[in-house]
């Protein structure tokens, strides 16, 4: 930030995707009249498919908001939210492709345990996966009612499910989005240190 900061002149747009980077030490950082923008999109963005959330110092303006949001939804779609959201961002849609590449990773493998080949194995999990995002998607169903659609009495899913609910997943999901939100902060307190220091 200090290196780019000398060469960055009043009414340019500044769009920050530094992970805990706070507006503050931002606007310390640049110059009076710069626009700033703190962002967290995700690594889909390779494939136009980012969710990217932005949050922007009060007083902002209306002209430089839909700017950086029209400069970010070039790699996919965009959110604005208040900065204090960011941490909780970052845990779930900043980190959540990792998320979901694990447990691709976990199926995909449980798969041919199973005893299908890679190439089968990986094709049939990642285009159900495709699916089951698209019908999330265009119905806007609730994800608890489509699993239940999914789960006859008795039968194959509901076996599954049944495992991966007593090995304790939703509790794990959780556990995991609240140390992602916990490390976040902690970045983010860091360069707060440095900001006190500074002055």
């Amino acid at each position: 930030v200090t290196e780019v900061a000398p060469h960055v002149t009043p009414g340019s747009l500044v769009i920050s995707t530094v992970a805990g980077l706070p507006l503050d030490f931002l606007t310390t950082a640049f110059p009076a009249g710069v626009d700033l923008a703190r962002a967290m999109p995700n690594t889909s963005s390779q494939a136009g498919a980012s969710v990217t959330a932005i949050a922007v110092p009060p007083g902002t303006s209306e002209v430089a908001l839909e700017l950086a949001k029209t400069t970010l939804s070039g790699v996919g779609s965009v959110h604005v939210v208040d900065e204090g959201l960011l941490d909780a961002v970052t845990a779930v849609s900043g980190s959540g492709p990792a998320y979901f590449y694990y447990f691709v990773e976990s199926l995909i493998t449980a798969a041919a345990e199973a005893g299908l080949d890679d190439q089968l194995a990986r094709a049939l999990v990642v285009e159900t996966f495709q699916g089951a995002a698209a019908v999330l998607k265009t119905t806007g169903a609730d994800p608890a009612a489509l699993r239940a659609k999914v789960t006859s009495a008795r039968g194959t899913t509901e076996a599954a499910l049944k495992v991966m609910s007593e090995h304790g997943l939703p509790d794990t999901v959780r556990q995991a989005v609240s140390s992602a939100a916990r490390r976040s902060a902690e970045i983010a307190a860091g360069f707060n240190a440095l900001l006190a220091k500074a002055r």
